[in-house]
């Protein structure tokens, strides 16, 4: 009768082991996977010259991106942040910031429509696709106006 007795008392032992082994691995799992690559779109970028109101001469310059690796960008928005400040940090000179009144970055999440490697199509009058037709995929735009001295994050 005691043999069956340590048996019984085993199994709540061997299951609080293997909740806890299951849990520690799905928690590993989960951050392993969080690896963002950005992607520019180097074929997409402009740039633009007006005037003011005033008369005063303005330039702005717009690029693009795709970023890879993200799931929810609900709550990833600080990991996104993040690694896209990193990317700006790497890519983007303040010589470069200077140049324009404003520079903005539009970062899109990587899906179907805007694969890594997108492009533009103009096939006919009503057969075209622009990177702005994309904005349920568009994630954050970063902006810096006033030739660099203020710098914004907008998640959309």
């Amino acid at each position: 009768m005691r043999e069956s007795g340590r048996k019984i008392n085993l199994i709540p032992g061997l299951l609080a082991s293997l909740f806890f082994l299951l849990f520690f691995s799905a928690c590993q799992g989960d951050n392993s996977a969080k690896i963002i690559t950005i992607h520019p779109l180097k074929d997409l970028f402009y740039a633009s010259e007006s005037e003011s109101f005033t008369g005063e001469k303005y330039s702005i310059k717009n690029e693009f991106f795709v970023i890879s690796g993200i799931s929810d960008v609900i709550n990833d928005r600080e990991l996104i942040r993040s690694a896209v400040k990193a990317y700006n940090l790497e890519t983007l000179k303040q010589s470069d910031l200077k140049q324009y009144y404003a520079y903005i970055r539009s970062f899109y999440r990587e899906s179907e429509y805007t694969p890594r490697d997108y492009k533009e199509s103009n096939r006919g009058y009503f057969d075209h696709d622009r990177i702005e037709f994309h904005s349920d995929d568009l994630t954050l735009i970063v902006k810096w106006t006033e030739f660099g001295e203020i710098e914004e994050y907008l998640f959309q």
